[in-house]
């Protein structure tokens, strides 16, 4: 192979350094480094070493920069002549990051971290540098050594010197000032020292990355939770790729591990399964070993000692498993440290980490995941009961379930186990009483109506047969919602049937003969979809259920009977949603009422609930608000919702809010304890995360809110349905947008317009391809953005939306510019021109056509700006010849004529066209300054002036002014704008 040349060299050294770090840019340094040497070429050799240094010092190889490093010393000392200015500054410079890593390798002797630190404040002194850089070094050595009071005068002495250029980073010294406030347990002044790169007033390369990350904990035992979150959900992003950020990762894990989240803890660790091959940096080992140990503990604590879990390669590990070896790992590197240090510090600390007690039972995230923990449903107790005979047992669960208490199950179940302990046999209407009592709280499944069935059976023996019909029909409801269909209609017909005539016999109540065809019609309302006609169907079911609620009013007045009127209203209220929304809330409201006076009161929360429901489908989010916080705000009612009710209220409030504009950090907390509850009630609580997601958004935490988003879409199960995944895409697109990340944006908008392809609605495919393009644009990929405006294009024309054809037209010819070059962007923003043209003339007065013609007045400026890029980029040796003037000249004259168009057009919108209208002639002013007409620039800045004071008053109007008085002033001096 034959050798390159010096320059061939010289130039990958110069080229590597704009490539990220990573194994790759650290293997391409050494092999320059080889090359460079090989030609003899001492100031070539220096470029590629300093290369070096920087690759072993961002990556997990940091203490390999020694060597390097020494040998740039030695070339200085021997020769610095051959040092120019850049490589004399990065030498110096390079030395903190030497001395840091010297610091973290067990290795390296005491005597020879302190003969570099003492070498490095001797060189700066020569050099005139600060000592500021040297002290901190020392400041960093001392709190490894675990001696504090060396660390404490080495931190006045650095906070003492001057800050130079050769300074660390303002971001990196607050991190190390608030670690180690954090480390003295000091912790709100750890995180005062870290406010400059919180509050974004500081960052580098490694910040806010670090800080975010130490900042967990202290926040959590300072109280402030909402915001840990946060940082562990921005914070995390930052850190989850970069190789040489372990003791962040880890950090992360720890927090999960000590906040009930468990669960995440054990993603990120299976996430980062590469950390644990990283020896070149003994520090980064031992941290990620001490909090994976600390997970591991708190995983088998919750008695999953035996789960598999991700670990080191080479053999599959359990919990316990992988408990013992990273402890292990975590003490053995501390006890080299400990060598070195002659101290036990650094095993102390290790220790203390991995031995920590959890400082919250449950900091929820807002991210999905399997749950390590048992669900804890927050169903209020049964009440205390004087005495647990089987008697006392049982007059409480009949109590509560006339109440439809949610405890009810549950009483039922200990009424059961009062008997058992009492020795004593329950007869067989109590018994059927029991099994169908502790029916209710079974989900609905074959098993459940089994129960049901058994205990109508019991009820029978009993010679109770108004309650053995009312059990047989709770049974047949429960086959159909477990997915049964067949003969269950004429089943719960004949059951109906027997209602009727028992009770006409006086074998059945009033309120039992209500109740069966009460759950007859719940049943037809579920199979409505069912049916060839729902309108028709629905139309009989509700006159049916008028006649049933005819048939109660007439029966002796009691409580039970009046739950019955309530719920029936309930149903036809259900029913009533699809066709008439209006009767569905004043049935809701009577169903609220009846339960109320029935002492129904969870169903009447749960009637609330249907209420705060659809007032929101109804876009009327204040009304759904207030019957929202009717329940919400009084805890004890809302603790008698049933679980799944329980979990949408919060999401109900949530989302009311949001529809006002108002409170989005309420908002935001409320989603939390929706999705919280979802999971506990055995659900995911999708809805409520991407609504979570939509209320950081709006706090313009839009890291967070692309960790709440992107978490959420690998979980939505179909039964979500397109339309949110596409939302959920949409919103996560504009949060890559914030966060500085156009391409991941464009990506998310393809994929949610490939979803909308087949949608009835062709806009929003439209609108999202257009998107697309806009990413693809700012992404710096014109060429595809071409591609992509040629396809929204296509979608526009397809619609008629010529005024976004014309605006895909546009931004097309831009994209052009750089792909395809001038001609091909003129030839497309002429087509845009002609498109809009066609379509003004081609519209009907009114909305329509004043839209088109304030598009035409943004083309026509557009393309004046276009004329105006032919002035560009000339060299300076070319831009006075008479070619590149005439060249210039020409481009402005053709600018001035399309100012002139634009604000024609603008013009023709009257008032609400002003503004744009005098954009139009300030930039056409510019170009008359610029060809030399100072008279007609003058005047034209005169005439504007008197329309900007004519303005209804703006915040933009001072600016306007000062453009007119920048405008007037130069044509009066004769002070032409550049043609250029």
């Amino acid at each position: 192979m034959t050798a390159r040349s010096r320059e061939e060299i010289r130039s990958d050294i110069r080229r590597l350094g704009g490539e990220p770090y990573g194994p790759a840019y650290t293997a391409r340094a050494e092999a320059l480094t080889a090359e460079a040497e090989s030609t003899g070429d001492r100031s070539l050799l220096i470029k590629a070493l300093e290369r070096l240094v920087s690759a072993y010092s961002f990556s997990s190889e940091g203490p390999k920069m020694l060597v390097p490093f020494s040998r740039l010393l030695r070339m200085w000392d021997e020769r610095p002549d051959d040092f120019d200015s850049a490589d004399v500054h990065g030498l110096h410079w390079k030395f903190k990051w030497v001395s840091g890593d010297a610091i973290r390798h067990p290795d390296v002797t005491l005597d020879a971290v302190e003969g570099l630190l003492a070498d490095m404040l001797r060189r700066y002194r020569l050099a005139g540098h600060s000592e500021r850089p040297a002290h901190g070094k020392e400041f960093e050595f001392a709190a490894y050594l675990g001696d504090a009071e060396r660390a404490e005068r080495a931190r006045s002495a650095m906070l003492a010197a001057d800050r130079d250029r050769m300074a660390d980073c303002r971001a990196c010294e607050v991190r190390e000032l608030g670690k180690w406030e954090a480390e003295q347990n000091r912790d709100e002044a750890a995180v005062d020292a870290w406010a400059p790169v919180l509050d974004g007033g500081a960052g580098c390369l490694h910040e806010p990355h670090y800080v975010l990350s130490y900042s967990l904990l202290p926040l959590v035992r300072l109280g402030r939770a909402d915001q840990a979150r946060g940082h562990h959900l921005r914070g995390y992003r930052l850190v989850r790729s970069e190789e040489a950020l372990t003791e962040a990762v880890a950090a992360h894990m720890e927090f999960c591990a000590l906040t009930g989240n468990e669960a995440r803890g054990l993603e990120i660790l299976g996430e980062q399964a590469q950390r644990w091959e990283q020896h070149g940096d003994l520090v980064m080992l031992m941290e990620w070993a001490a909090c994976a140990a600390l997970l591991m503990r708190r995983v088998a604590e919750l008695g999953h000692g035996d789960r598999p879990v991700p670990g080191p390669k080479g053999r599959e590990w359990t919990c316990a498993a992988l408990l013992e070896h990273a402890r292990g790992e975590a003490l053995a590197i501390a006890g080299r440290y400990d060598r070195r240090n002659g101290s036990t510090a650094v095993s102390e600390r290790i220790r203390a980490r991995m031995d920590a007690g959890p400082l919250l039972e449950e900091l929820p995230l807002g991210l999905s995941g399997p749950a390590l923990r048992k669900a804890r449903v927050p169903v209020p107790p049964a009440p205390a009961v004087p005495g647990a005979g089987p008697a006392a047992r049982l007059a409480e669960a009949r109590r509560l379930s006339e109440a439809g208490h949610p405890a009810a199950p549950e009483a039922w179940r200990l009424a059961e186990r009062a008997f058992e302990a009492a020795g004593a046999e329950p007869s067989p209407g109590e018994r059927a009483e029991i099994g169908e009592g502790r029916a209710l709280g079974l989900p609905a499944e074959p098993g459940t109506a089994a129960s049901l069935e058994e205990a109508a059976g019991l009820y029978e023996r009993a010679r109770d047969r108004g309650r053995a019909v009312v059990a047989r029909a709770r049974a047949v409801l429960v086959r159909a919602a477990a997915g049964e269909r067949d003969g269950v209609s004429a089943r719960m017909d004949e059951l109906c049937a027997e209602a009727e005539r028992l009770h006409a016999a006086g074998g059945a109540t009033g309120e039992q003969a209500v109740a069966v065809p009460l759950f007859r019609g719940r049943l037809r309302l579920a199979l409505l979809g069912e049916e060839e006609d729902p309108a028709q169907a629905a139309a009989a079911l509700d006159a049916d259920l008028d006649r049933l609620a005819g048939f109660a009013r007439g029966l002796p007045a009691g409580p039970a009977v009046r739950a019955r009127i309530a719920d029936v209203a309930e149903l036809r209220g259900r029913l009533a949603v699809p066709f008439d929304p209006e009767a569905a809330l004043l049935r809701f409201a009577d169903a609220a009422e009846g339960h109320r006076e029935s002492g129904r009161t969870a169903q009447a929360a749960a009637d609330v609930l249907l209420i705060a429901r659809l007032r929101l489908e109804r876009g009327e989010p204040q009304a759904a608000e207030a019957a929202a916080r009717s329940v919400h705000g009084d805890p004890e009612r809302a603790a008698l919702l049933g679980p799944g009710d329980r979990a949408e209220l919060p999401y109900l409030l949530g989302r009311a809010l949001m529809e006002q504009g108002r409170s989005a950090e309420e908002a935001g907390a409320l989603f939390l304890e929706s999705m919280s509850l979802h999971v506990r009630a055995g659900g995911t609580g999708a809805s409520a995360q991407l609504e979570l997601g939509r209320s950081l958004m709006a706090r313009d935490r839009f890291a967070e809110a692309a960790t709440t988003l992107e978490d959420l879409l690998p979980n939505l199960s179909p039964e979500y349905g397109e339309e949110m995944r596409v939302q959920a895409r949409v919103w996560l697109a504009h949060c890559h947008r914030r966060t500085g990340d156009p391409g991941a944006a464009a990506e998310q908008f393809a994929l949610a317009a490939d979803a909308t392809r087949e949608w009835p609605d062709g806009y929003r495919h439209a609108e999202l391809a257009h998107e697309a393009a806009g990413a693809l644009s700012a992404a710096g990929l014109p060429a595809e953005a071409v591609r992509a405006y040629r396809r929204a294009l296509e979608l526009w024309r397809g619609l008629g939306e010529e005024a976004m054809a014309v605006r895909a037209l546009r931004a097309r010819a831009w994209e052009a510019l750089e792909a395809e070059g001038a001609g091909a962007a003129e030839e497309a923003m002429a087509e845009a021109l002609r498109a809009n043209e066609a379509a003004v003339s081609g519209a009907g007065e009114g909305e329509e056509r004043d839209g088109l013609r304030g598009e035409l007045g943004q083309t026509h400026m557009q393309r004046a700006r276009l004329s105006l890029r032919r002035t560009d980029g000339v060299p300076d040796e070319e831009v006075d010849s008479p070619e590149q003037y005439a060249v210039n000249v020409a481009a402005t004259e053709e600018a001035l004529g399309r100012c002139g168009a634009a604000a024609e057009a603008f013009a023709a919108l009257g008032p609400a066209g002003e503004r744009s209208r005098l954009e139009a002639e300030d930039m056409a002013a510019r170009m008359e300054l610029a060809l030399g007409r100072f008279e007609a620039a003058g005047g034209r800045a005169a005439r504007m002036r008197a329309a900007v004071q004519a303005l209804p008053d703006g915040d933009d109007r001072p600016a306007l002014l000062e453009a007119c008085d920048a405008v007037a002033e130069a044509a009066r001096s004769g002070s032409p704008f550049p043609v250029r």
